[in-house]
């Protein structure tokens, strides 16, 4: 059986063989030294209880539980990609929304322009 473990340096997601819980081993990700926990939660239930004090900006990776950056592209740890499609959708959907807004904008001033010069 595994022991899944965070890297109490970088959070790097970590899968070791029991057998190896409490010897001294550089982190892939981090290369610092760290020793590997005695009786490390298993699975999921190692994340549940630290989502209140995680940060907000960052969310897990799908695949290896790495924390990256909303904003990420890739994830650092194992190089998924992270929802590239949706920051994608967003920015053209709020580049459309902000283009629209601009010509509705220059519609009603120019509007507004036509009317007064044919008043007087």
């Amino acid at each position: 059986m595994d022991t899944k473990f965070n890297c109490p340096r970088c959070n790097q997601n970590l899968s070791v063989e029991a057998s190896g819980a409490g010897m001294l081993v550089n982190c892939p990700n981090c290369k610092e030294q760290i020793e590997i926990p005695r009786g490390a939660v298993e699975g999921k239930e190692a994340m549940e209880g630290k989502e209140e004090t995680m940060n907000p900006k960052l969310m897990p990776c799908p695949d290896c539980g790495h924390q990256v950056s909303k904003q990420a592209a890739t994830c650092p740890g194992c190089g998924r990609r992270i929802s590239f499609a949706n920051a994608m959708f967003s920015a053209i959907f709020w580049g459309i929304l902000a283009a629209m807004l601009v010509a509705a904008i220059i519609v009603l001033f120019f509007s507004a322009v036509y009317q007064l010069s044919t008043l007087h």
